[in-house]
This record gives structure tokens, C-alpha cells and sequence, in this order.
């Protein structure tokens, strides 16, 4: 009872309860749980050494924490540098992200993460190997750099290897992979700095699944685009777009 805040991922889940506990359970070969070991649980285990909590993210084989003092936090695989704390060591306990404070919100997911500062600028980490870090290179970065050409951002999400964030002006912004036009510039070409969708306006969050996007509007509707091959998108079929559609 009293949970505020829930992330699931492919093996592994997690809530935040209004007390500012955070429990976990699930796969735990890495360490993801943060408890200290790598036993799956059946059930939920409080992460003991995280009070205060205000929201978390569930990566694959990894997790994070943002904390109410603003700090963030993370722990499990650190393949790609993605826990941020300036190494690729695995961790089973969580550590705190270097070089991080007054974060709001933070998104993690299989090789890179993504947080917002409350002033609105955006710090990025790990593997890069698309451009997904949004700083016009490639290489893995195990410490977390701003991202220059971002500001007054209000959400923002990692996908696989690609991201997006919304500014406060309701413009949406991506970049990394574009394999299946999940950029939504109306290409298949990845890019290494952020680029805004043209003609899409009036977002408020974005959400991001390994391939695809979907934002939603102030008017309360919601767009699409990426790859479709299960269904993902609007459109009723098993293709892909790469532009943004209404559902």
C-alpha cells in the first residue's frame, strides 16, 4: 500500500512508496534488485540503503533511483558505463551517479541513461554507439555530460539506443538510431545531436519502447511512430512509420 511510483522491465520491477521506501523484485543475475546480492526474489525486497525516494527506472539488468535531495542513484549491469558512476563495475548496491544534483526525473534503459535538471537541462551517460548520449560524438561516457543544445525541458525518456525530450514550448526532440524512423523526422538516419519534429507541437511527455515513440498532446491525444511490427503504432497494421500519427 501507499505506492507513488512503479517501473517494470523485461525480468525485473520496482515501486516507490509515499514513505520513500524502495522495494524491488524479480531476476536479479546482476545485481539489479539492490540488495546486496544477485538472488531473484518473489517478492519485494526493500533496497535498505535507498531512503527518500521519489521516483525510480528500471533498465534492463539495471535500475535508478532520483532521491529527494535531488542526488540520483543506480545499480545492477554497468555494461557501456551506464550506471554512471565513472566505471563499468557491476554493482549490487546502489552508487550514487556522478556529478548529479537537483534532478527530477531520470530514464534509463539497455545501453544509456537520461536525466532532467530542475532547471530544465539534460545529462547523459553510458553507450553511445548510435549517438544516442545527444553530444555529436560516439564512445561511451561513464559519467553523465549536459547535453548544450537542450534546455527548459519538462520530459524526457531513453529508448534502446535513441532518446526524447519535450521542451516546455511542446516541441519534441530525438536523437540516436533511426533504423526504423523511430526519430520521426520522416527518415531512417540516426543523428548524434538532438533535431525537433517538425509539425509536431503542443506535447507535454514523451514514452519510448526499444524502437518506437509516443507522446502525448495537451489536447489529450496522443502520436506515434518507429517501428510497428507488433502492432505498436495507430495505424492497425504491422509496419512501421517514420512519422509522427495520431492513435
Amino acid at each position: 500500500r501507499g505506492v507513488v511510483w512503479v517501473a517494470a522491465v523485461q525480468y525485473h520491477s520496482a515501486a516507490v512508496k509515499s514513505d520513500g521506501t524502495l522495494w524491488t523484485w524479480g531476476y536479479n543475475n546482476y545485481g539489479q534488485l539492490g540488495d546486496g546480492s544477485t538472488s531473484t526474489r518473489t517478492s519485494p525486497v526493500q533496497v535498505t540503503s535507498i531512503s527518500g525516494a521519489m521516483s525510480v527506472a528500471a533498465g534492463a539488468y539495471c535500475s535508478a533511483a532520483v532521491k529527494a535531495d535531488g542526488t540520483a542513484w543506480a545499480w545492477g549491469w554497468n555494461n557501456y558505463g551506464r550506471l554512471g558512476d565513472g566505471t563499468t563495475t557491476n554493482r549490487s548496491l546502489p552508487v550514487q551517479i556522478a556529478g548529479l544534483s537537483g534532478i527530477v526525473s531520470l530514464s534509463t534503459k539497455l545501453f544509456h541513461g537520461i536525466a532532467e535538471k530542475s532547471d530544465g537541462t539534460i545529462l547523459t551517460w553510458g553507450g553511445n554507439a548510435a549517438g544516442q548520449l545527444g553530444n555529436g560524438r560516439v564512445g561511451i561516457r561513464a559519467k553523465a555530460e549536459q547535453i548544450v543544445a537542450l534546455k527548459d525541458i519538462i520530459s524526457i525518456e531513453a529508448g534502446r539506443s535513441h532518446a526524447a525530450a519535450v521542451g516546455d514550448d511542446g516541441k519534441v526532440w530525438t536523437w540516436g538510431l533511426n533504423l526504423f524512423g523511430q526519430l520521426g523526422d520522416g527518415s531512417n538516419t540516426s543523428r548524434a545531436i538532438p533535431a525537433s519534429i517538425v509539425g509536431l507541437t503542443g506535447a507535454v511527455s514523451v514514452a519510448a519502447g526499444e524502437y518506437h515513440m509516443v507522446v502525448g498532446k495537451s489536447d489529450g491525444s496522443a502520436w506515434c511512430w518507429g517501428y510497428g511490427g507488433v502492432g505498436q503504432l495507430w495505424n492497425g497494421r504491422n509496419s512501421s512509420h517514420v512519422a509522427p500519427g495520431q492513435v
